[in-house]
This record gives structure tokens, C-alpha cells and sequence, in this order.
């Protein structure tokens, strides 16, 4: 997170690449205390590292400024992503209030 504060005060990045910042954070925070999967994840992911490298592509005068689409897309996947879960876990919830209802009504009639 504090790779996030410096790029906001300090160098003042577009907002698309800051929301790619907080993204690459959050899912590093939220995926890493999952048991066995957040290890690898943190093999595999290192958040910190993505967000310097994305800080440094802004901050370095000689090089240009990465097209921003790949941050949209990744921004957007996410979020879609997000979506998706929570949709899944509303659908999940319905079918197992469902299935109890189903299960107290037919041994309530019995």
C-alpha cells in the first residue's frame, strides 16, 4: 500500500494505473491467506514487484508511458471476475436456503 501512497502524492499516476495499483494489492491481501493456494500465489503473483515496475513506467522520463488498455483490461477482467464470484456465491446461497426449505417442509408434512 505504500507503493500506492508515493505513486498518488509523489508522482501523481493516471487514475486507471493507480486502480491497478490498490488491484494488484488487494488481491495479493485477499488470495494470500487462503491456505496452500495463497503460497503459490505469492510465488507466482509478488505484488509488490508489479507495482513498482508499474510506478517506474511512469516515473522514468525516458521511457513512454505504456499503452493504458492493458490496464482497462486487467482493471475491467477483475472486476468482472469480482462480479462473477459474487453472483456465483448469491446463486449458492438461494439454492441452500432453497434446498432447506425444501428439506423442513417435507419432514415437517411427515
Amino acid at each position: 500500500m505504500r507503493i500506492l501512497a508515493i505513486g498518488l502524492s509523489n508522482h501523481r499516476v493516471p487514475r486507471i494505473v493507480a486502480a491497478r495499483l490498490l488491484l494488484n494489492s488487494t488481491l495479493d491481501a485477499a488470495l494470500s491467506g487462503i491456505p496452500l493456494v495463497g503460497n503459490v500465489w505469492d510465488v507466482y503473483f509478488k505484488a509488490d514487484t508489479r507495482n513498482v515496475r508499474l510506478l517506474r513506467q511512469y516515473v522514468d522520463e525516458g521511457a513512454a508511458p505504456p499503452s493504458t488498455w492493458r490496464h482497462w483490461a486487467f482493471v475491467l477482467s477483475v472486476l468482472g471476475l469480482f462480479v462473477a464470484l459474487l453472483a456465483l456465491a448469491a446463486l449458492g446461497a438461494v439454492t441452500l436456503v432453497s434446498a432447506l426449505v425444501r428439506h423442513f417442509q417435507a419432514s415437517g408434512a411427515a
